[in-house]
């Protein structure tokens, strides 16, 4: 795996304490549940009396910024207040949303008529988010390719795994539907979109540091990948939840999805699992045997999820033919 940004908390907190002797506007606050995140070091604070994340690492995520103020007027993501490097160490200090993840507050809170209307404007607001005006050349990454060499990579570590046939199919599933996700707008995604829930109302949207350009069935793909994660759900369970949630992105978008879009998403769905045992390796860094043999490992917890998947999907989009990839 490439080598981690995450900076250890006893290293950033005397930093973090520096920064804030030195800024009078903020104060760290006693945090019972302490430090979090997994992949960078994130603690709690106040900024003028308002609550504050500091979001730290070793190099401030600047993907995660282009996001947040890509998406800033919609008021959807958190305010960027500072990005900061100091000694080594970089920090972005951003709002603090109330509440609790939406697949938390989901194992929590089961009553549909709080659900439903929910998920309803989980998608209004995913389709929000993808209508922010994106201009795709200020930024490096180009879908195509991006696809093309992470289809290669995958492909090779495929190759390379025992019982890899499901990924095979899924593979040749995802390659066939990405010309038609590819011939889409390129828009500002978030790879692993994370909703925040309050009092059965969503907030906000956090954790933009998967911030990409890709396209409308790429994110749809994500937001669908995020439901049906959740395994302590049913299928019908899972399916429901994205009926919901497509209900109301296609009222938002006001229209519905065609079967082949419908087929787009569900490709990038499966791009976002296998995408997955690459263990978050660039395509273009080089492999060791050990990494062969990680990924032989996260093959088998993947392969389980796109079976899960499927099996969600046909109960929730049955006028689909799947024709390809999806048996199981």
């Amino acid at each position: 795996m490439a080598g981690s940004n995450k900076i250890p908390y006893d290293q950033a907190l005397p930093i973090l304490q520096r920064f804030v002797e030195e800024s009078p506007d903020y104060a760290l606050r006693d945090d019972p549940e302490g430090p979090f995140g997994s992949n960078h070091t994130i603690t709690r604070g106040f900024r003028r009396g308002d609550p504050v994340v500091f979001k730290c690492a070793f190099w401030a995520n600047r993907t995660e910024e282009r996001g947040l103020r890509h998406f800033a007027a919609t008021g959807l993501v958190p305010v960027v207040h500072d990005v900061i490097q100091l000694d080594g160490m970089g920090m972005i200090v951003m709002s603090e949303f109330p509440g609790s993840m939406g697949a938390e507050f989901r194992q929590r809170v089961t009553d549909p008529t709080v659900i439903g209307p929910l998920m309803e404007d989980v998608g209004a607001s995913v389709w929000q988010l993808l209508s922010v005006p994106f201009d795709a050349g200020s930024m490096q990454e180009d879908p195509r390719r991006y696809m093309a060499a992470m289809f290669a990579r995958i492909r090779d570590i495929h190759g390379r795994l025992p019982h890899s046939g499901l990924l095979r199919e899924s593979l040749d599933f995802q390659q066939k539907w990405s010309d038609v996700a590819s011939q889409q707008p390129v828009r500002l995604c978030i790879r692993d979109i994370q909703e925040m829930v309050h009092e059965g109302r969503l907030v906000g949207f956090i954790d933009l540091e998967g911030a990409t350009a890709q396209t409308e069935a790429f994110q749809l793909g994500c937001v669908i990948a995020g439901l049906c994660n959740y395994r302590g759900e049913n299928v019908r369970n899972a399916a429901w939840f994205c009926r919901r949630f497509l209900a109301g992105y296609e009222r938002a978008r006001g229209s519905t999805l065609t079967e082949d879009e419908l087929c787009a998403a569900l490709a990038m769905l499966h791009h976002v699992k296998c995408w997955r045992i690459a263990l978050y390796k660039k395509p273009t860094e080089d492999w060791r045997e050990e990494d062969y043999t990680k990924a032989a490992q996260n093959a088998v917890s993947e392969a389980e999820r796109i079976v899960w998947c499927n099996q969600v999907m046909r109960e929730f989009v049955p006028s689909l033919t799947l024709k390809t990839a999806l048996s199981v």
